[in-house]
């Protein structure tokens, strides 16, 4: 018995500045991962919290309990920390999905979204929006892509500050965006003044990714009581349904986020009147 274990292929700068991208924003490479055969390793059945594995060629197969295991217990390979997406899509992982792995389902939102729906508070032509993204660079917060995560079972979403503060560049007039070019130093937070057009944007964003989907949460709910719909088509409607539960608890920390940054800005400034 074997089991095949993506490994990081080397490649050259060349060959990383020629890297496309497919249709649905992953490079090329990603899937033209060499493949290593690992023998014994498809042992375990796959689930969560039994037991985590790591192959790379330089230090071999590592195969770690990561709780106790208890006497005739089964024990799972556990894939990592890999929302239900990654794991239904066969070209990147394994093509199922199960709940075990619902807890880190994401949103993805890219960058584009992001300059889209703060364009609509704050009109940049092409240079002024280039600008603004150069500054998050310097910040070291722009990103292709952006997350948002399940939260933890007794706990909030957060909202990535590396969203919130590239948001930010986007909505600085040009003064303010020429003070902080100046500065180079990164902000901790939103000024109180952005605020209230950081909550729209967050709200607009929110409601993009809700719209790119043709069906409801409600509908999506109301396909799953059916149980003539199985396989793969299940499965996906399951991650589908994950992410517009994601997209419904971000709504819904979009106010209390926006006070706890109020709140925050608040106490800097008065230690800062203070020293």
């Amino acid at each position: 018995m074997a089991y095949a274990f993506d490994v990081e292929k080397e490649t050259s700068t060349s060959e990383e500045e020629d890297e496309e991208e497919e249709d649905d924003g992953f490079s090329q490479s990603a899937y033209e991962m060499n493949k290593g055969l690992v023998p014994l390793a498809d042992l375990f059945n796959a689930g969560t919290s039994i037991v985590r594995s790591d192959f790379s060629l330089i230090y071999g197969m590592t195969m770690v309990a990561i709780k106790p295991i208890l006497k005739d217990q089964q024990i799972f390979n556990d894939f990592g920390q890999l929302p239900r997406s990654d794991l239904l899509n066969m070209k990147r992982r394994y093509g199922y999905v199960t709940d075990n792995y619902k807890k880190w389902d994401v949103v993805e939102v890219d960058v584009e979204t992001l300059v889209f729906a703060a364009s609509k508070y704050n009109q940049l032509d092409n240079r002024e929006r280039d600008a603004r993204l150069e500054l998050a660079a310097t910040w070291q917060v722009l990103q292709d892509g952006y997350d948002l995560s399940r939260p933890p079972e007794k706990g909030s979403l957060e909202f990535d500050q590396s969203l919130i503060l590239t948001i930010t560049a986007l909505l600085l007039d040009t003064d303010a965006a020429k003070q902080a070019i100046a500065r180079t130093r990164t902000p901790k937070q939103p000024p109180l003044h952005l605020l209230k057009t950081l909550r729209l944007v967050l709200k607009e964003i929110i409601s993009d990714r809700q719209k790119a989907y043709k069906t409801t949460l409600a509908e999506d709910i109301a396909l799953l009581h059916d149980l003539t719909v199985q396989g793969r088509r299940r499965m996906a409607i399951e991650v589908r349904l994950g992410e517009k539960e994601v997209l419904s608890m971000a709504a819904l920390r979009v106010d209390d986020t926006i006070a706890e940054l109020r709140e925050d800005e608040s106490t800097s400034h008065v230690k800062r009147r203070k020293m």
